[in-house]
C-alpha cells in the first residue's frame, strides 16, 4: 500500500487473512478484478494439491486471468509461465527450473537468466549482489552492488514501508537498455548508492520491457511510463 497502489487483493488461508486484514483492514480479501497478481511469497510446494483449496484456486486464477504475473520462489513450476510472467529467483531456485546446479548459476548468471527466458518465454529477474533482468529477446539489465538486498527475504534491508517511501520520494535515475547489459549508477561509500531502493531500479525495466513489447504489437504504450 506504500507504494501508492490504488487498491490490493489478498487470497490465502482464512487465518493468514485474518491477520492480514487486521493489518491492513483497506485490504480487499478473495478474487475479483486486478491489473496483476503477485504469487509465490512463502510458498512452498511440490505442487498445487499441496496447497490449500482457496490457495490452489487462486494460482489457478491468476494463471488464467490474463494479466501479468509476477512469480514469487516456490511458485515458479506451480503456475503457467509465458510472456506475462516475471519471474523473481534467486540462483537456487533458478537452478532448480533449469535443472543444474546452483554452482552452475552462480558461475553465469547472465547466460543462466537468460537461458531460463528464452525456455520459458517469461521476463526473469535473478536476484543476487548483481541482479539481471532478462527479457525474453535477449535483452539484459543489470542492478549492480546496490541492490545486494534483492538477494535477501524482504527488500530494502528488510524495511519494505521504509524502502517503498524511499522509492516514492526519490526521482529514478535513467538507466539505459541493451542487450550488453548496464549497471545503475553508484555512489557514496563502498560504490554503494545511499538511502535508495534498489526494487525501483530493478522494477523500472519490467514495465519498461512490457511498454515496449506491447508497442511492438501494435497496442497501447502503457501511460506512466515515460
Amino acid at each position: 500500500m506504500h507504494t501508492g497502489l490504488g487498491m490490493v487483493r489478498y487470497v490465502g488461508p482464512d487465518r493468514a487473512t485474518d491477520f492480514v486484514l487486521a493489518r491492513r483492514p483497506e485490504i480487499v480479501a478473495g478474487v475479483g478484478r486486478v491489473q496483476a497478481w503477485l504469487v509465490g511469497s512463502g510458498i512452498s510446494a511440490p505442487s498445487l494439491d499441496a496447497l490449500d483449496e482457496t490457495t490452489r484456486s487462486a494460482f489457478a486464477h491468476a494463471s488464467d486471468d490474463g494479466v501479468p504475473v509476477v512469480v514469487d520462489a516456490g511458485a515458479i513450476p506451480l503456475v503457467d509461465l509465458g510472456p506475462l510472467a516475471v519471474l523473481t529467483p534467486h540462483a537456487g531456485e533458478l537452478a532448480s527450473l533449469l535443472g543444474v546446479s546452483r554452482d552452475e548459476v552462480e558461475g553465469d548468471p547472465r547466460g543462466s537468466a537468460l537461458r531460463a527466458a528464452e525456455r520459458t518465454g517469461s521476463v526473469v529477474l535473478l536476484k543476487g549482489a548483481d541482479t539481471h533482468v532478462v527479457t525474453p529477446d535477449g535483452g539484459v539489465r543489470l542492478v549492480a552492488s546496490s541492490a545486494t538486498p534483492l538477494a535477501r527475504s524482504g527488500w530494502c534491508r528488510g524495511r519494505p514501508r521504509r524502502g517503498a517511501r524511499r522509492a516514492r520520494r526519490r526521482p529514478r535515475r535513467h538507466v539505459r537498455g541493451g542487450s550488453g547489459g548496464t549497471r545503475a549508477p553508484r555512489s557514496g561509500r563502498g560504490g554503494r548508492a545511499r538511502g535508495r531502493c534498489a526494487s525501483g531500479l530493478a522494477g523500472r525495466a519490467v514495465p519498461d520491457d512490457l511498454a515496449r513489447r506491447a508497442a511492438a504489437r501494435g497496442g497501447a504504450r502503457p501511460r506512466g511510463h515515460g
